[in-house]
């Protein structure tokens, strides 16, 4: 059985959701630190920006996509949303192959996204695996953080449904 689990954890997004979090942080702080009345009164929407940046942090934190492959097909879910597995059989894929794309021109970005060549589910990075389903115009792509480890189990265990 092949199984990896992906997290949210580009460098890149970590600071700009911590740098967004501080100016927000400042505000809040700005408007208690600048009302002279006793009351110090405090700057709601600011507060509200802080409350909106930390669920966002502990959504992308916990956020993970999960995938497993083995005897009975191609199986993965996004948790915490996502309690089952969506799974793809081995009888409905005609043909796998683990593909370099551009998430961004082919499927406008990470996360489940939607692309002139079919659905999208990853993580970061630009590699991934795409299934191509019998009787379906559009692929499933599948991101992956290990490729070459996911094309030897491919290779050793489902030969007949690998191409490239």
């Amino acid at each position: 059985m092949f199984k990896e689990i992906q997290k949210f954890r580009q460098v890149w997004l970590w600071v700009l959701l911590i740098a967004l979090f501080l100016l927000t942080l400042r505000d809040v702080f700005r408007s208690f630190l600048d009302n002279e009345s006793a009351a110090k009164e405090i700057s709601w929407p600011s507060v509200l920006g802080v409350l909106l940046m930390l669920i966002i942090m502990a959504f992308l934190f916990f956020f993970q996509l999960e995938t497993r492959i083995d005897e009975n097909g191609i199986c993965y879910r996004w948790i915490p949303f996502q309690q089952k597995f969506s799974r793809v059989e081995w009888e409905k894929i005609e043909k796998l192959a683990v593909v370099k794309y551009r998430p961004l021109a082919e499927y406008g970005g990470w996360g489940i996204r939607f692309g002139y060549r079919g659905r999208a589910h990853n993580v970061s990075g630009n590699m991934g695996l795409e299934i191509f389903i019998i009787g379906k115009k559009k692929t499933l792509l599948i991101g992956t953080q290990k490729p070459a480890e996911l094309s030897a189990f491919l290779e050793n265990s489902f030969p007949d449904k690998l191409v490239g």
